[in-house]
C-alpha cells in the first residue's frame, strides 16, 4: 500500500512539474502537444499593434494578412485605404525560419507585387506569443509588437 501511495505521489509531483515548467515565450502556454511549426504553420490577420511603450496604435484602415507555409515559404498583403480611397495594396513573398532556438521568427521578404527584390528584405521578430489561434511578436528594430489572429 505505502508502495502504492508513494508511485502516485511521484507521479502527481511529476505531472504538476510538466504543467508548470517555464514557457519559451513571454506569454507562451505552459503545455501543448502541437509543436511549434504546427502552431506557426497558419494563415494570419493582423489585428492590433503597440508601440515600443505598449500604446495600442490605431489601425483603422490598414489590413495585413500572411500566410506561412509548412514547407518555409510565405505570402502576405498588405494595404490602407482612407476615406475610402487605396493608399496603397501590395502582395509581398518569401521565405520564413525559426532562429535563435525557435524564439525568432525571420522573414526574408523576396517579391514584392511580383518583382524580385535585389536583396531580401530580412525582418526578425522576437515571438511573445505563440498559439494555435494567436501569433504576437515584437519587431526587433522598432520593438512594435503585433498581434495576429489565425483566419
Amino acid at each position: 500500500m505505502k508502495k502504492i501511495a508513494f508511485l502516485g505521489f511521484v507521479l502527481a509531483l511529476g505531472t504538476a512539474s510538466v504543467l508548470t515548467s517555464c514557457s519559451k515565450y513571454e506569454e507562451g502556454s505552459k503545455f501543448t502537444l502541437l509543436s511549434k511549426k504546427n502552431r506557426l504553420t497558419n494563415d494570419w490577420k493582423l489585428t492590433a499593434v503597440a508601440d515600443s511603450n505598449g500604446t495600442s496604435l490605431d489601425m483603422t484602415g490598414f489590413s495585413t494578412t500572411m500566410s506561412l507555409a509548412d514547407d518555409g515559404t510565405f505570402s502576405g498583403n498588405s494595404s490602407y485605404t482612407m476615406l475610402g480611397q487605396t493608399i496603397y495594396d501590395f502582395d509581398v513573398t518569401g521565405t520564413w525560419e525559426f532562429t535563435d532556438e525557435k524564439e525568432t521568427l525571420t522573414l526574408n521578404t523576396l517579391t514584392v507585387d511580383g518583382v524580385t527584390l535585389p536583396t531580401a528584405d530580412v525582418v526578425k521578430s522576437t515571438i511573445v506569443r505563440l498559439a494555435k489561434d494567436e501569433l504576437k511578436v515584437r519587431d526587433e528594430e522598432t520593438k512594435q509588437v503585433s498581434t495576429y489572429t489565425a483566419q
